[in-house]
């Protein structure tokens, strides 16, 4: 062997080194070093896919964002015993429905306030904003995270609920979500029972969603308005799911006032109607006051309906309201799922050793017990 520098130089390896025990153990350890590391990636892989499709699936549901920071409080805690839920349509008509069923219509500082002043002369009058703000938690997927929030602080005993909500979930230029009429139905019917849930004895009024005149451009349009109407009655109504519901079809109320005018007949097809509606979506104080009285004349006959407290039931529990972030809930989903594969490839594993062991005879029948 020759020397380099002072050391034996080493020897190429000949075809009985490549087969001696020696290499072998040498190449195996490598091919089960190169194995180990297969598998710790491809778990690794497994991890990293199974949380993002976890975070995916957690995100289709009603919860894809915090809206808790939207959620509003009750304006009113005390003796209040009709409940009026909606967006800005409702807000603008709510302090002439209070004046009618509450005695006198509050002044603009109480109103902000959050107080609908006076006593009830003939049912104190409570406004509910549950969600707001521009995008995803301005719809009905917003609202209904914030309704059970809501209704906990809520100490009223209520004999009617009047309710609408629509004008947000046909804008996907201001709130950036498309909802489709399935979910559309899905979510009314979703906050009806939630009422139901939590005021069991009170009327429920669903309101019809209040036209788009056809100078509205900036998203909403009108046809859209009509076909969540239509599902609307599908779900609600003497014709609907739940015929308990009374429909106060506001919607066609606006209408028929407009069409006294000589000039809007063509309201809402192909024309305005500013005398009534003069802001957008938004209406006129005469129209604000209309759209009050048709609320009131359909609240009013109701209000002295039985309530919880008058048929000696007791209220229900407050329910606990949700706070799962999506991240939180993609980890469960995640750990469902690994717990799952984890259970299949352990018992895989212990189906192949199992059978592994099991002695087979030399012509493939069953193996015989020596003599």
């Amino acid at each position: 062997m020759e020397q380099c520098c002072g050391r034996a130089a080493a020897a190429t390896p000949t075809n009985a080194d490549l087969h001696s025990g020696r290499y072998n153990v040498a190449r195996a350890a490598t091919w089960k070093l190169f194995k180990r590391l297969g598998l710790t990636w491809l778990c690794c892989g497994i991890c990293v896919g199974s949380y993002a499709a976890a975070l995916a699936i957690a995100r289709t549901g009603a919860d894809e964002q915090d809206c808790s920071h939207t959620c509003k409080a009750p304006f009113r805690t005390d003796n209040g015993t009709v409940l009026l839920v909606g967006d800005s349509i409702t807000a603008g008509y709510f302090p002439d429905v209070a004046g009618i069923l509450d005695g006198r219509a509050p002044a603009a500082s109480c109103y902000d306030a959050g107080h609908t002043g006076g006593l009830s002369s003939i049912a104190g009058v409570i406004l509910g904003r549950f969600g707001s703000g521009d995008g995803w938690c301005g719809t009905s997927h917003g609202v209904l995270q914030c309704v059970d929030g809501y209704l906990n602080e809520l100490n009223a005993n209520l004999s009617v609920i009047h309710f609408n909500w629509g004008l947000h979930d046909i804008d996907p230029h201001i709130y950036r979500t498309h909802i489709s009429h399935s979910q559309y139905y899905a979510n009314m019917e979703k906050l009806y029972l939630t009422f139901k849930r939590a005021a069991p004895a009170a009327t429920v009024v669903f309101q019809t969603t209040t036209p788009v005149p056809p100078s509205y451009t900036r998203g909403r349009d009108n046809k859209d308005v009509i076909a969540i109407n239509d599902v609307a009655k599908t779900l609600f109504g003497p014709t609907g799911k739940y015929t308990d519901v009374i429909i106060n079809d506001l919607y066609q109320h606006i209408v028929d006032v407009c069409h006294n005018d000589p000039e809007s007949t063509c309201y809402p097809d192909s024309c305005d109607c500013p005398h009534v509606q003069d802001d957008g979506v938004h209406f006129s104080p005469a129209g604000r006051r209309f759209n009050a009285l048709m609320v009131a004349s359909t609240i009013a006959p109701l209000s002295t309906g039985p309530t919880l407290l008058a048929a000696g039931q007791t209220p229900p529990e407050k329910r606990d309201v949700a706070e799962w972030r999506p991240w939180e809930l993609a980890f469960f989903i995640q750990l469902g799922f690994l717990g799952g594969l984890l259970v299949l490839v352990g018992g895989a594993v212990l189906l192949r050793r199992k059978f592994a062991h099991v002695p087979a005879s030399e012509d493939g029948g069953e193996t015989k017990d020596p003599a």
